[in-house]
């Protein structure tokens, strides 16, 4: 019994000075330091973009255009000024168009339709800011971090737009499409995106824009909205880590 009172005494004392024991002190590195200084949320970030430039290649579709059926595919040019603030320097893109199952049935079932319009893009540039308001991570499987970021895009540039006559030509032909006018017109577009990190140098981009312009239809020039949706693969220069 003695035996077991010694035992239970000496590991009341081991018990007793590791409770009083000092904490072992934080280790302060460059990130951390920063980080504390920041507020940051997230920490051990391992993603921080400011002064560097991201290269894009993207592509994708324009989902409700029921006249036509459109791809597109181009690429950007991005300089992170700040964490949270980029400039898109240049977005272009090219788009391939053809006429639609939807039209091509309505002209061959209406056989008297014979001035249906619609503008038909062809190449758009534009330039736009970029604001990162939200940057997270979620922890998977207790082993992996996906680090992402949410953004808009806010921008103007110009857009070679056709414009396009579609016509019925018998229930059994195709209809026919004569480009009414060829041109240059001013352009704005907004839009959301959320972008993942593969590894610091590669990134995977899921995006919704839509592309507004001035376009010319039945004689009078209005507002058209074209609405994209877009996946992208970015790379980072230099690597982010």
């Amino acid at each position: 019994m003695k035996k077991i009172h010694h035992l239970v005494f000496f590991l009341s004392v081991c018990a007793a000075a590791v409770a009083w024991a000092d904490a072992p002190a934080p280790v302060h590195t460059p990130q951390s330091e920063y980080e504390n200084n920041i507020g940051a949320v997230v920490r051990n970030k391992i993603h921080y973009k400011s002064g560097h430039v991201e290269v894009q290649l993207a592509g994708g579709l324009l989902p409700y255009d029921s006249i036509l059926s459109t791809f597109m595919a181009g690429g950007r040019f991005i300089w992170h000024i700040s964490d949270h603030l980029g400039w898109e320097v240049i977005d272009g893109h090219m788009f391939f168009n053809k006429i639609g199952g939807f039209t091509t049935g309505l002209l061959q079932s209406k056989t008297n339709i014979s001035n249906l319009q619609t503008p038909r893009l062809k190449f758009i540039a534009s330039t736009n800011l970029l604001i990162n308001p939200l940057y997270s991570k979620i922890h998977i499987g207790g082993r992996w971090d996906l680090f992402f970021d949410i953004y808009l895009a806010l921008g103007v540039g110009l857009a070679s737009v056709d414009t396009v006559q579609f016509a019925s030509t018998g229930a059994s032909t195709a209809p026919s499409e004569t480009v009414l006018r060829s041109g240059f017109d001013p352009a704005f577009n907004v839009g959301l995106g959320f972008k993942t990190y593969l590894t610091g140098g590669i990134g995977l981009t899921l995006e919704l824009r839509d592309y507004i312009v001035h376009a010319q239809t039945y004689n009078t020039k209005r507002l058209h909205s074209f609405y994209t949706t877009m996946v992208g693969l970015a790379f980072f220069i230099p690597s982010l880590g």
